[in-house]
């Protein structure tokens, strides 16, 4: 017997053929995924697609024989334009969809998705998976999901930064992994590494970029330091093999702000890191609990002098400029 849960996800039949509406929330590479979703057997293979999107996307949906119909819109502000809201409401469709995955755009058309005086509201998440919108679904529309497949997402280069944190060989080897377009589409790839090891990444022809630091100067590479958290980078990628080495350069994958953290074992097999595979990741590691409480130890007291180190090199360097100012 199903339960109320079951009941209320079960989809629904229509007598006639379904209009479905289909809001754009993410690039158009990834609505289209979402509607040849739509479009097979255990969906609405039959249904009417009515797309609202981008004027600027418009090009990219045209040709799409899923779609029966595009109504765009030209910025934020026309999304509130009233005629446009009535014309939308005039569709009389009998499904809203769209994609929720947890990236922070298109925020003021997923607030429009949830208020539309539509009966159903179909959502899918960052992999593709779809539900029914409903109150006990509501926060799985909230919470942060993994981010979307990237092999879904080809519209744009993407910010690659590799921090070696293994011998030279495992890192090129990695780097060969990171050219891969089903790991990372069109990546514009630097590399974090020593002064001592630039030479051999500045062969590599696919290196568009290389922060250096000094082995033994660490004042000196706070300047490298500031450079990378401020370089927007989409995916930040290491090598965690176990072994008790690179033991900052490890940290500080973890504290350079980027979209996606992509990880390599021992065996360089990669995948994205996320909450729900966090425990995966320390198991593969082969870390027992009292080392890993004692990394945690590590981490928790290393971290307040790494941040003060930053903190006091920002001021003298500020007294400085001052002080020649003066002069």
């Amino acid at each position: 017997m199903l339960n109320i849960h079951q009941l209320f996800q079960r989809k629904p039949d229509f007598p006639h053929r379904p209009k479905i509406l289909f809001i754009q929330t993410e690039v158009p590479s990834f609505v289209v995924q979402a509607i040849k979703k739509i479009k097979e057997h255990n969906l609405y293979p039959e249904s009417e697609i009515i797309l609202f999107c981008r004027q600027q996307d418009r090009p990219a949906f045209e040709e799409n024989t899923y779609i029966d119909q595009i109504v765009t819109y030209k910025g934020k502000q026309s999304i509130l334009d009233l005629d446009l809201v009535r014309g939308i409401r005039n569709i009389n469709a009998d499904i809203v969809c769209s994609i929720f995955s947890g990236r922070p755009f298109f925020k003021t058309l997923k607030i429009l998705f949830c208020f539309i005086p539509i009966r159903r509201h179909l959502v899918f998440d960052a992999m593709l998976d779809h539900y029914y919108l409903t109150i006990r679904t509501l926060l799985r529309t909230l919470r942060k999901q993994p981010k979307p497949l990237f092999g879904l997402i080809n519209t744009a280069s993407h910010r690659v930064l590799l921090l070696q944190t293994e011998s030279d060989q495992e890192t090129l080897r990695a780097l060969n992994t990171l050219l891969d377009p089903k790991v990372v589409p069109d990546g514009k790839i630097s590399v974090f590494c020593s002064e001592t090891k630039q030479h051999i990444f500045q062969k590599h022809h696919k290196v568009t970029k290389i922060f250096t630091y000094h082995p033994t100067r660490p004042w000196g590479s706070v300047r490298t330091l500031m450079q990378m958290m401020t370089s927007k980078i989409d995916v930040v990628a290491a090598i965690f093999s176990g072994r008790p080495i690179f033991l900052k350069h490890k940290l500080l994958y973890f504290l350079l702000p980027a979209h996606s953290r992509l990880v390599f074992n021992k065996k360089l097999d990669c995948f994205y890191l996320n909450w729900r595979n966090l425990g995966w990741f320390l198991t593969r590691q082969e870390t027992t609990p009292q080392e890993l409480f004692l990394k945690l130890l590590r981490v928790l007291f290393y971290l307040p002098r790494f941040l003060y180190l930053i903190i006091w090199v920002t001021v003298v360097t500020l007294k400085k400029f001052l002080t020649a100012g003066q002069e």
